[in-house]
């Protein structure tokens, strides 16, 4: 009996799984190459359009907002005193109300008690700060309210990514300006 020496033996597939799994592979790797150029070809035809998209998401981020009751107008007020928050480490008080002098309106800052008198309005505020290797702003809202309400009739606020490199006193005159702005 004579035995074909000229073509090595294959050795039988031990079971179902494995033989499916050893004639699959070069079918993959056709498939994965295809793959790889197509991608490559809309990545390049695409990458406008897929960065004009990231920019408009990224400068989505920061929101400015404002709300105002109707029949109020907040440009109306003349003398406002920036109520103090108790927990308030920044002087952000003092910011709100050195702003607002700037602004050729009279404004004064402290307690609640401290208010004068003739106050047409009182800015109240609420900040959040966080830590990431140095103190930053993340979140602001001013409140704008008659002297005995405590329901604010107007309110701005700028919220989600405030950049570290931001200065304070351009997040507070940014909100102060879109706080005042006259009703339409």
């Amino acid at each position: 009996m004579e035995v074909d020496t000229s073509a090595p033996a294959r050795p039988p597939p031990r079971d179902r799984f494995y033989a499916r799994q050893t004639d699959l592979i070069p079918l993959a790797s056709r498939r994965a190459r295809r793959l790889r150029g197509f991608f490559r070809i809309v990545s390049r035809r695409l990458r406008p359009l897929f960065l004009a998209a990231l920019t408009a998401l990224s400068s989505a981020c920061t929101t400015l907002d404002r709300t105002v009751n109707p029949g109020r107008n907040p440009a109306e007020a003349k003398r406002l005193f920036v109520e103090e928050n108790l927990a308030d480490n920044h002087r952000l008080a003092r910011r709100i109300a050195a702003e607002l002098r700037a602004r050729g309106l009279q404004a004064e800052s402290g307690p609640l008690t401290m208010m004068p008198e003739k106050t047409e309005a009182v800015v109240g505020y609420e900040d959040r700060w966080t830590w990431d290797f140095g103190e930053h702003m993340t979140y602001l809202r001013l409140d704008l309210r008659d002297p005995g309400e405590k329901r604010p009739y107007a309110t701005a606020y700028r919220l989600r990514y405030i950049a570290n490199s931001t200065d304070v006193d351009a997040v507070v005159k940014a909100l102060v300006e879109e706080l005042l702005r006259p009703a339409p």
